[in-house]
């Protein structure tokens, strides 16, 4: 057990001495030099993403779709989920779910619902 330990401790010091860095001798690196243009037009780097967990909402069938009807501090809000599973789609199914938000689909219009939501967690 002893010889094992010396042995693992044995390669982690030579590990550690040969990463250690090389001193720089000029004349014996060449130096590539590149150049890259970034032709992409976006420009918004820094994304946040908000998860919003542990709402409580019914599942509702309309005209328009099926939504999540979440009643938070008495104001009803209505969430357009872009990922319910089709067993889930039930009108007046009660469920707890997370969600983030989905800018990038649009929900239909003509119903009050406030935005489209990715859900996770359905339970």
């Amino acid at each position: 057990m002893k010889f094992a330990a010396l042995l693992v401790f044995c390669l982690g010091v030579t590990g550690f001495v040969s990463a250690q860095e090389r001193p720089f001798r000029p004349g014996n690196q060449k130096l590539k030099v590149t150049t890259s243009v970034n032709n992409s037009s976006n420009t918004n780097t820094n994304t946040q993403v908000n998860v919003h967990r542990g709402l409580n909402g019914t599942v509702r069938t309309a005209s328009c779709g099926t939504y999540i009807e979440v009643v938070a501090n008495g104001v009803t809000e209505r969430y357009f989920p872009t990922n319910l599973e089709q067993a889930k789609m039930v009108d007046g199914l009660t469920i707890s779910f997370d969600y983030v938000d989905d800018a990038k689909t649009a929900f239909p219009e003509g119903c009050e619902i406030k935005k489209s939501v990715l859900v996770n967690n359905v339970r």
